[in-house]
């Protein structure tokens, strides 16, 4: 600065910007980044939603409108208060009231993935890190919620028998077949399979 009051004097005018590093690329508003498809898409979509609801669309908090859509096949969390379906296609999901679209980090963290540090304490593993959001991106694509994967994962080792354990389990089961006495309604379809170990007995009679 001082060698440009030198060389400029009293005909140059110094202005200082009062900003922070934090400051930079954090704009209001991300609505000049749209491409021209998706302007006219979200400007359409604001205009369906004000004569819907009777009010603007930037009032609605919990708003999310997926601009990947042709605004006639609209899609959005206005009816279900529910974040659309992730793609893997380019759209993306706009927030009319703030200003801007979802992030991959953020996409991330509505899959349930510890993207953050209160999911990551929650689950009691350390936090995943993405700095590439092109591989955020991937990752999230259109996969389904962390909790829903954990619950397929317990279903199929629920449903998992070592084999020797298996075969050893069929060797100690006794097939008792229905009574041929009894009524025909009461008699059933199946044979039980009833498990018991070999060397027991008993003189109990076994409905079906």
């Amino acid at each position: 600065m001082g060698m440009v009051q030198k060389l400029y004097g009293r005909h140059y005018d110094l202005h200082p910007l009062n900003i922070s590093p934090e400051d930079v690329g954090h704009a209001k508003s991300w609505n000049y980044l749209l491409n021209q498809r998706e302007g006219r898409a979200l400007r359409v979509v604001k205009a369906m939603y004000r004569k819907r609801f009777k009010q603007p669309a930037a009032a609605n908090k919990n708003l999310v409108i997926f601009l990947g859509d042709s605004p006639p096949r609209v899609t959005w969390s206005a009816c279900s208060n529910r974040i659309p379906t992730f793609r893997t296609n380019s759209g993306k999901l706009f927030i009319p009231a703030q200003k801007r679209w979802m992030c991959p980090r953020e996409r991330l963290a509505a899959l349930g993935f510890p993207v953050v540090p209160a999911l990551a304490l929650s689950y009691g593993v350390p936090m995943l890190p993405f700095r590439d959001r092109h591989r955020a991106a991937q990752v999230a694509g259109n996969s389904m919620h962390f909790g829903c994967v954990l619950l397929v994962q317990f279903l199929a080792l629920a449903c998992f028998t070592p084999r020797g354990l298996l075969l050893q389990q069929r060797q100690n089961c006794q097939w008792l077949l229905p009574d041929p006495d009894s009524e025909p309604e009461q008699l059933s379809c199946k044979p039980n399979l009833i498990c018991w170990p070999a060397s027991t007995t008993t003189s109990a009679a076994v409905k079906s």
